[in-house]
């Protein structure tokens, strides 16, 4: 790879550093191709990009980003997954990953600007999708008004059967 084609390298990968939500570093040693393949593809399907990029190349590129802690995080055979649309999205894909091949190991992960350990990637990997937890939030916050509902329209029946009640007595 010649000198142009590593700067142009350093500064795509900068971007993608630059714009991500969420990026997990992990450690692929043990993986054969076929598997890297597989959880490439994995990754693309949840819109995530899993990338195995020179150590070198990524310390240059995290350095030009507010993310250059990452640079001293790098040590050994190194994939990054990253995503820009959604914050927990590679911490599923690879912890759902290592569940059934027990590859790659997690180093750690950046969330929303914070870096959190592999055990902290994990969980956040078992969090339901923001979605899900909008409609919880949703639910609990109708749930007392629609208790109220419930209840007022319950007594307002009760009132009409005891008013037919009392008309069919005065007939």
């Amino acid at each position: 790879m010649g000198k142009e084609q590593k700067q142009q390298a350093v500064a795509e990968l900068a971007e993608k550093i630059e714009a991500a939500k969420a990026i997990v570093l992990t450690d692929f040693t043990g993986m054969d191709v076929l598997t890297i393949s597989e959880l490439r593809r994995q990754c693309r399907e949840a819109k995530v990009e899993y990338r195995v990029v020179k150590n070198t190349l990524t310390r240059l590129a995290a350095r030009q980003t507010r993310f250059g802690f990452l640079a001293d995080k790098l040590d050994g055979p190194t994939g990054l997954a990253i995503s820009s649309s959604d914050e927990l999205a590679p911490a599923r894909v690879i912890s759902g990953f290592r569940r059934r091949y027990q590859l790659p190991v997690i180093r750690l992960g950046l969330v929303e600007g914070k870096l959190v350990d592999s055990d902290e990637v994990e969980r956040l990997a078992l969090l339901p999708s923001k979605e899900i937890l909008l409609g919880q939030v949703a639910g609990l916050l109708t749930a007392p008004m629609s208790k109220l509902s419930f209840a007022l329209t319950f007594k307002l029946r009760q009132l009409r059967i005891a008013i037919e009640e009392l008309k069919k007595r005065k007939t």
